[in-house]
């Protein structure tokens, strides 16, 4: 009796349990099409091969945005689940999002949207000959929501069904006319064995394989320079930057070298500025300087502190404008020493941004306001009020300063250098 029951159960069971396949071709990608795009531009046009799809981007700036629909077409009877969580993937510059929609319905087309965002800076060492360039191979997973009935996707198929029932009819055979219980036993265990594909169940999971290629062009490097180091080392626009030069990231990094050089922990806002192209040569030089309250505050404290005029005085100094100013320097002549630019109505190469300058200046020094502490004559345009000053030359030397401490300047040929004014320039 025990042996029928036994052999009853072995029938019964895969007759109670309903295994369905995970076809491969139940899940299709039909199409991708840029829907959005912001700073960013298609190297490539987006494409589709199978169940992979490549992209191709090139992005400028943090912000920058390619917006992709991909149109998703489900055969099958169940609806998909979309794991936003993407497998493989490796960078921390440019973002993967999947917005809005989690699921890929049964028997329909459904909508998945992926949106690439730049969102963090690519520091500067990543940088290779002006390009920072990167391939993500990333796995977008769907999986069915049905967990009390996860599918095997080998168990439908028609010819293993044909086979287990063939060796099923031999299990059964030996399992009855055979005497011994030890076989028995032993053809028991091959019977379960047999059954646990069609009872024991596997997620049913598509993977949708995207490679991403991404290029970030550098506009523009930025450097800021403090040249004094005791050998009075210069920089020049058309040159790479000597290695004898401090050169720094940001201005502030600047101006705190300045207080280690000068043994003053005064505010230093004088500091050269320079751009450069992918092979690291000065494109651009300018003069830059900073005023701020704290500046104000500190040439308030040395130059009109118990003075007779002192209200008068403090109000100088709290009418100039804070900012940053930046007045640009050029290199006007060329390898045979000839003006690449206009002349002067008294015949001087003139510099083309010496009328930009000025500009530059009369803000920074509240002209309209205070015009006392400008002055113009054939040479060019002279800016001062206690120590600080600035100096423009229709030939195209640009200056600024500490009379009493520092000073910066680009000349006509395209030289600069930050000295100390105990030194001569």
């Amino acid at each position: 009796m025990k042996k029928y029951l036994l052999l009853f159960l072995m029938i019964f069971i895969p007759l109670c349990v309903h295994a369905e396949t995970c076809d491969s071709t139940y899940i299709k990608i039909e199409s991708i099409r840029l829907i959005n795009v912001n700073g960013v531009e298609e190297i490539n046009e987006a494409s589709v091969n199978g169940m992979k799809i490549n992209l191709d981007l090139k992005m400028h700036d943090v912000g920058d945005i390619a917006e992709y629909e991909l149109k998703v077409k489900n055969t099958s009877n169940e609806d998909f689940y979309i794991n936003r969580n993407f497998s493989n993937l490796d960078t921390d510059y440019i973002i993967y999002e999947i917005a809005d929609n989690n699921l890929v319905k049964a028997g329909k087309e459904s909508i998945i949207r992926l949106k690439v965002t730049y969102k963090k800076e690519v520091p500067e060492e990543k940088i290779k000959n002006g390009m920072f360039s990167e391939t993500n191979k990333l796995t977008l997973q769907l999986t069915n929501n049905n967990s009390s009935s996860l599918k095997n996707p080998n168990t439908g198929s028609t010819i293993i069904r044909i086979i287990l029932i063939l060796l099923m009819t031999c299990i059964i055979v030996m399992f009855v006319y055979n005497k011994s219980q030890n076989t028995k036993i032993v053809v028991l265990i091959i019977g379960a064995i047999i059954l646990l594909p069609m009872t024991v169940y596997a997620v049913c999971k598509y993977e949708i394989e995207i490679e991403s290629k991404i290029e970030i062009p550098v506009k523009e490097i930025i450097k800021y320079t403090l040249s004094y180091d005791g050998t009075k080392p210069i920089t020049k626009i058309g040159e790479a930057i000597p290695n004898n030069v401090l050169s720094f990231k940001t201005p502030e990094l600047v101006m705190d070298e300045w207080k280690n050089i000068t043994y003053d922990q005064k505010i230093k806002p004088f500091y050269l500025k320079h751009k450069l192209d992918v092979n690291d040569i000065i494109t651009e030089s300018y003069v830059e300087f900073l005023i701020t309250d704290e500046l104000k505050t500190q040439m308030k404290e040395y130059f009109c502190y118990n003075r007779y005029d002192e209200e008068k005085c403090n109000k100088k100094y709290d009418n100039l404008v804070n900012g940053t100013y930046t007045i640009r320097g050029i290199d006007m002549y060329d390898s045979n020493g000839n003006c690449k630019n206009e002349y002067s109505d008294d015949g001087r190469c003139k510099s083309p941004f010496y009328e930009n300058n000025i500009e530059v200046l009369k803000r920074a020094f509240n002209y309209e306001l205070q015009p006392e502490l400008c002055s113009q004559d054939s040479y060019g345009f002279h800016c001062y009020l206690g120590n600080i000053f600035a100096d423009l030359d229709i030939d195209g030397m640009i200056i600024a300063g500490d009379f009493s401490d520092y000073e910066c300047y680009v000349d006509g040929r395209g030289y600069s250098r930050c000295f100390l004014a105990t030194e001569t320039g």
